[in-house]
């Protein structure tokens, strides 16, 4: 039941929901038309009206076609997209559907608030599926081994605050995701390492402060898809147990 509602969740947001609709395009029929509108954008379809059937890409004079692996099925989830995107080789694609193309999409239409969604309910669930395989209690010398005595000792306050206010929920409770990557990664709960750990948590971050987009450049593809993946391991039962 409960992986029934996970899907639903990952799976609810599609490229149409991040898309630029293609009545909202900015198109032109020649070349010189394309050149003023490549002032803001690097990819202007054509022709102005009607169905497109091409595209002018900046710094290219001739007219290109719109070939199979630009198009995305308008129902792609944009967990997908990172996958699809370096498949492609291309930072970019039209949106179809039956009725033909329905819009535009550029990996920075991943930045969108409602696009962060399905990977942070992911991180969200695999974070709380390796805090409850944690022991419990976890014994304090691994405690202190793997999160260093200072850290341990913010802990403590702050679990002795949640007790006071009875909303004490144990370790798993205080424990941010950081902490519980190490410990999990030390109970060999998953094949992790520092640069997995720390990959993992900055783009649980990018998900939730607005300060750091969550992909910045088409690199940025392969990290999206590998926290994807480990989220999945995580969910799925899979690796140490």
């Amino acid at each position: 039941m409960e992986q029934d509602v996970l899907r639903d969740l990952t799976e609810s947001v599609t490229v149409r929901n991040i898309m630029t609709q293609v009545d909202q395009l900015r198109r032109a029929d020649t070349h010189a038309e394309a050149e003023i509108l490549h002032r803001d954008y690097d990819v202007v379809p054509c022709p102005k009206s009607g169905e497109i059937k091409g595209y002018f890409h900046r710094n290219v004079v001739e007219q290109l076609p719109i070939e199979p692996k630009m198009l995305f099925a308008d129902s792609t989830t944009v967990l997908d997209m990172p996958r699809l995107f370096m498949e492609s080789n291309l930072d970019f694609c039209f949106v179809v559907t039956r009725n033909g193309i329905s819009g535009y999409v550029h990996y920075s239409d991943m930045n969108k608030t409602i696009a962060l969604f399905p990977l942070l309910t992911l991180l969200l669930s695999a974070e709380w599926t390796l805090s409850q395989r944690l022991p419990d209690p976890i014994p304090d010398e691994d405690l202190k081994a793997v999160l260093g005595g200072k850290r341990v000792s913010k802990l403590r306050r702050e679990r002795a605050n949640r007790q006071e206010a009875n909303v004490d929920l144990g370790w798993t409770g205080v424990l941010y995701m950081t902490d519980v990557l190490k410990l999990a990664s030390h109970y060999w709960l998953f094949p992790g390492s520092p640069d997995r750990v720390k990959e993992v948590v900055d783009v649980r971050n990018r998900c939730v402060h607005s300060g750091e987009p969550l992909i910045a450049k088409d690199k940025d593809f392969g990290k999206l898809e590998r926290v994807r993946l480990f989220c999945e391991e995580i969910l799925s039962g899979h690796g140490p147990q």
